[in-house]
């Protein structure tokens, strides 16, 4: 998923890269990790202001990034692998699920280790690498493994549902209405809560999100970028999610997702997306920002791992809001020097590589 070993949660396309997804991708990790640091470090008074306004920022960050991310994904997918046949992108499509695949092994090792005295049972293993035990802070990364599974499996159904308008309608109709139809509480199977849902753990139900996927395909399809009917569209799908929360003083279930919401998010990244390529047309390039975007699984495997050991060692230690804050630019950094290490060794390393190999051949 990182682009400098080629392991992206958000495939690349062949033509022409797009940046404004990029930049999109970025700014989704940016808070994402935020997110993180805030829940796993920040500590405040229960009466404080403070502590109010961090659940705010929390739970709009948690409305927004794996809706995002999703539609990333539909996104690129359909410009690296619908464009083309089965049999060109099969290889490819294998990879990325493998690679995304471990990086949730190595989060989900790592919260067990820090956090849950993992022994390192036969059992236990075993458990974690069936999914039938999901730790938390890792099991986002599964339910893109779903979906690109899913596209392998069913490439070619995809494919022709991204080429059909009236397809499209439908299976993004079906997919928000499964958040009303489907009766969680009697999917008691952790596996099957990937895909529809559970009340077992915090999943990221595949069908429940699934319309986003759908959303990147179809953007990704037709190029789009500003058009009236979308941005009135998406707010209408936002707007009862603040009506909710308006009137209940509280937010909707997310854990399993209710409609509320599941469709809360589409205002919000439908402007983070016209800022994004507002971005991409106004300015040059900005390399440590793409740099984000470009590296994605690295980042968030990383910050995981760094926040987990944070959190053992600064255990029943108060973290305010401008300890957290420190932190976490602190763990960004430090991820971007690594990306960047990564990196030069591989310009430098790999023509020397390719060298050698070549003499041996000859």
């Amino acid at each position: 998923m990182y682009r400098m070993a080629s392991a992206q949660i958000v495939p690349q396309a062949s033509s022409k890269r797009n940046f404004s997804i990029d930049y999109l991708k970025s700014f989704l990790v940016l808070g994402m990790v935020l997110g993180h640091t805030m829940q796993l470090l920040c500590s405040v008074a229960a009466s404080n202001m403070i502590r109010n306004l961090i659940y705010c920022i929390t739970q709009y960050i948690n409305l927004i990034t794996f809706s995002g991310f999703f539609f990333c994904f539909g996104y690129a997918n359909y410009l690296s692998y619908f464009t083309k046949e089965r049999k060109e992108v099969k290889s490819k499509i294998i990879n990325n699920a493998v690679r995304i695949l471990l990086a949730y092994y190595i989060s989900a090792f790592a919260y067990i280790i820090f956090f849950a005295d993992f022994d390192f049972s036969f059992q236990q293993t075993v458990q974690i690498l069936i999914f039938s035990k999901i730790p938390p802070f890792s099991e986002f990364l599964l339910s893109f493994f779903v979906i690109i599974i899913s596209s392998f499996l069913f490439f070619d159904l995809i494919k022709k549902i991204s080429a059909s308008n009236l397809l499209l309608i439908i299976a993004i109709a079906v997919s928000l209405m499964s958040t009303i139809v489907v009766p969680y509480k009697y999917i008691n199977n952790n596996q099957l809560g990937l895909i529809i849902g559970t009340n077992q753990f915090s999943a990221f139900p595949m069908l429940q999100y699934l319309w986003f996927f759908l959303a990147g395909v179809w953007f990704a399809r037709d190029n789009i970028k500003f058009r009236w009917s979308v941005l009135v569209v998406s707010f209408l799908l936002s707007m009862p999610f603040v009506v909710y929360c308006l009137i209940t003083h509280n937010f909707p279930d997310r854990f399993p997702p209710s409609i509320y919401w599941i469709a809360g998010s589409a205002f919000p990244l439908y402007l983070y997306y016209m800022f994004c390529i507002w971005v991409e047309r106004r300015f040059a390039q900005i390399h440590p920002v793409l740099s984000i975007g470009q590296n994605t699984l690295f980042y968030l495997l990383l910050s995981n791992i760094f926040l987990f050991s944070l959190k053992v060692k600064l255990v029943n230690r108060i973290i305010g809001l401008d300890r957290t804050i420190l932190i976490y630019t602190l763990v960004m950094m430090v991820i971007y020097f690594l990306t960047k290490q990564v990196s030069n060794f591989k310009q430098n390393a790999m023509p020397a590589i390719k060298k050698v190999a070549t003499v041996d051949d000859k």
